[in-house]
Formats: C-alpha cells, sequence, structure tokens
C-alpha cells in the first residue's frame, strides 16, 4: 500500500505473503481493517496495525473476482 501524497514511492504498509495469486478486490472497513480477495481463493480480514498475518481468513471453492459488503439486519 502507497501514500500517493508522499513522493517517496516507499510504500506506507506491506505485507508480505499475503495472497498466493493476484489481489482482485480490497474493501476498507475501518482506518485499519481491510478485506482483501484474491484468484488463490481466499478473502482475508487484516489489520494494518499488524500484518505479520491476517486476523482471520477463508477459503472458497472459486477464485475472488469480487465482493460486496451488506449491513447486517439482525
Amino acid at each position: 500500500m502507497f501514500d500517493i501524497q508522499d513522493n517517496t514511492n516507499q510504500a506506507a504498509i506491506t505485507i508480505n505473503a499475503g495472497h498466493a495469486d493476484n489481489i482482485k478486490k480490497v474493501s476498507y472497513l475501518s482506518e485499519h481493517m481491510i478485506l482483501s480477495g484474491s484468484a488463490d481463493r481466499t478473502v482475508k480480514l487484516w489489520d494494518l496495525r499488524h500484518t505479520e498475518a491476517p486476523v482471520s481468513s477463508i477459503t472458497l471453492e472459486k477464485p475472488v473476482e469480487d465482493f460486496c459488503m451488506r449491513a447486517n439486519t439482525q
């Protein structure tokens, strides 16, 4: 992840070995939490303050191309 207002071209946040294939979608849940979906068939929840490993991960039957968020109405 890069800060586009910073002219140094240095990564603001680096997540090494986050996914085994191309990331297809990223959604920000809050200032520190994101979801990422990949062609490696996983969706991962990340806390950007601690990027050594995802907070949670699920593996799906097919590669992730996109996902949408919806509020829990219960």
